[in-house]
């Protein structure tokens, strides 16, 4: 570990080559060095650019002194010039004559340097001998360098502002700087904590306690890691106590130390963990919910609302923020994986390379199902080629591990981020892989539902009647957004897959799901799907369109039959917006207008103020 030990020797070259950066940093190092050996009553000592404020460079007070601190109130002033007794005599000055609203006889004058000072104990005893003050103490280059010792987070901090460092152990801030660069689009506070002001208010309390383990757990581990990064890096005294260690021989190292640190293993699990509470230090252990120990404080999935703030508080707006949200349902690691984010040093899941390609890729076809409906059941064993209870028991296997990319609510298997998941197996895309679709995708979405046959006032009592469709509604969803992602994103691997690119595959499907049929029914049953069908395949989807409002008796016109209850709905709203999403596109607004046209002829009116001729 002595490699990055800070001499007295490297402050003093430190100050000479790097002047002003010196007399910035003077003041907060020693600061650091306060609030990790002391517990201040109050302390107030200006750093950076606010070195320049009048007044004095620090006032402190504190109930119990140390070898560097002297105990009560104590007025500091500091100096960085290599005329050392030059600066000290002319601060001391200046001080007696005016100081502030410190009283001399009850306070303490120091003189801090990052010079060598040897002249620092006859100085201090030379202006003893005024009794003007309380006492005058001294801090020099060496006394720095003690200091430093005595509090490894602060050493560990100052020495990386030097240019000495080590790959074991990082201090707060470095190791969240890293953290928050993981992404171009930097990371921050807001982003991990907005509404978990508890949960840091208890992480706060655990650490003023007595030293214990506290145990913090996310969906991700390394949600839990940034939470305790980007909460303690806004605390100065949590700050000069934190170090973030990578190995067990720095970990042994640290906890023989006898003033207490809060200590973070990161990349392993250290032994010794219980002789590290014995001896006084707070231990903070990030973990996920594949862990079975108790949460000493459990960060649940960030609401909606808070998510989409979080995602604003990096410098997205509003529509920007949804987007994310929406392709990555809020969980964490596809949020920080997702392309807007630009991610950097973002680590790939374990499942990508673990879990067998056509499990992965079968899940993001099928995205969402309910596991007690047959008909899903099927269609997954179909897809996969296995029976659906050997499936389920690898899904629940890949639900558990690090990251998952899918998971278990109720009765509904749900991928966590389908744009996520195709970015990590897109490259292992083949076109046996894509031609297991045709045999279930024109089956499951053009399921026809039974409702559809009821009198439109009594639809909405389909289940009690049994004329429900025979797939669920998630299978439905999912495998119609998959048709409009391979027709955007397929193509890029098109060198893989032979001749017939996704794109074809996809309109030669919502080609044969409208090739026998275009009657009200399929346009009923395909439901709120209709939007996502005509985004995979615009042109087929107008060709259907087109002819299923043709002839003196078109096949459309039951879809605009409506019932006069309150619960009769709307049939042919998804039609509508399909429509107008694809009039957004110059290349087919001339078609969509006609479309329109000829369906506002069909179109009887109703209650419903949705019309044909509104879109």
């Amino acid at each position: 570990m002595a490699g990055w030990f800070v001499t007295t020797n490297d402050i003093r070259q430190w100050t000479e080559t790097e002047k002003r950066r010196s007399e910035e940093i003077l003041p907060l190092l020693v600061k650091k060095l306060i609030l990790a050996s002391c517990e201040p009553i109050y302390i107030n000592f200006p750093s950076g650019d606010d070195i320049a404020i009048d007044g004095w460079d620090g006032i402190l007070e504190v109930a119990k002194g140390n070898e560097f601190v002297p105990g009560g109130i104590s007025g500091w002033e500091f100096g960085t010039s290599d005329n050392v007794k030059g600066k000290a005599d002319e601060d001391y000055d200046k001080r007696t004559d005016d100081p502030r609203a410190l009283s001399l006889e009850d306070t303490t004058y120091v003189f801090a340097t990052s010079r060598l000072w040897s002249k620092k104990k006859t100085w201090c005893a030379s202006k003893n001998t005024d009794e003007k003050w309380k006492d005058v103490q001294g801090i020099n280059a060496e006394s720095l360098s003690n200091w430093l010792e005595q509090c490894p987070a602060v050493h560990r901090w100052f020495a990386s502002i030097i240019g000495k460092r080590t790959a074991d152990l990082w201090d707060l801030e470095e190791a969240w700087k890293a953290y928050s660069c993981s992404t171009e689009v930097n990371l921050n506070g807001d982003f991990l904590i907005n509404d978990r002001i508890n949960e840091c208010e208890e992480l706060h309390n655990n650490l003023q306690g007595k030293a214990a383990i506290t145990r913090i757990k996310a969906i991700s581990q390394s949600e839990s890691y940034g939470f305790v990064l980007a909460n303690l890096v806004l605390c100065y005294t949590f700050q000069s106590k934190t170090i973030i260690v990578k190995k067990q021989s720095a970990w042994d190292w640290l906890i023989c130390f006898e003033r207490s640190l809060i200590l973070i293993p990161d990349d392993f699990v250290p032994s010794n963990i219980g002789y590290a509470v014995d001896k006084g230090h707070h231990i903070i252990l990030p973990i996920d919910t594949r862990n079975a120990a108790k949460a000493d404080i459990t960060l649940a999935k960030m609401s909606r609302q808070a998510r989409i703030q979080s995602i604003q508080a990096i410098g997205f707006n509003e529509e920007q923020a949804l987007t994310i949200y929406q392709e990555t349902r809020g969980f964490f690691g596809p949020l920080v994986r997702h392309y807007l984010l630009k991610p950097i040093d973002i680590i790939k899941p374990d499942w990508v390379e673990s879990t067998d390609p056509l499990i992965l890729f079968s899940l993001m076809f099928i995205t969402e199902w309910d596991s007690d409906n047959e008909a899903d059941q099927v269609a997954i064993s179909a897809l996969i080629g296995k029976e659906y209870d050997e499936i389920e028991v690898e899904i629940i296997k890949l639900s558990q591990t690090a990251d998952p990319p899918v998971r278990l609510v109720g009765n509904k298997r749900q991928v966590v981020s389908k744009f996520d998941l195709w970015l990590h197996i897109a490259h292992k895309i083949s076109k046996a892989i894509i031609e297991r679709l045709d045999s279930i995708i024109i089956d499951v979405i053009g399921d026809e539902d039974p409702s559809y046959d009821l009198d439109p006032d009594e639809r909405f009592m389909a289940n009690i009647r049994g004329a429900t469709p025979r797939y669920s509604n998630y299978i439905k969803k999912g495998m119609a957004d998959t048709l409009a992602l391979l027709s955007a994103y397929g193509d890029e691997f098109s060198d893989q897959v032979g001749e017939t690119l996704p794109s074809d595959s996809v309109a030669g499907w919502v080609y044969k799901l409208f090739e026998k049929n275009v009657d009200g029914k399929i346009w009923y049953s395909l439901n709120g799907n209709v939007p996502l069908i005509a985004e995979a395949a615009p042109k087929e989807t107008l060709d259907a369109v087109e002819r299923a409002t043709s002839g003196e008796h078109p096949p459309i016109a039951g879809l605009f039959s409506e019932g006069e209850g309150t619960f009769s709905g709307c049939p042919h709203s998804n039609l509508l917006w399909a429509l107008e999403c694809l009039a957004w596109n110059v290349d087919y607004l001339p078609r969509v207008t006609t479309c329109l046209a000829r369906l506002t002829e069909i179109d009887p009116g109703g209650r419903y103020s949705n019309r044909t001729f509104n879109s």
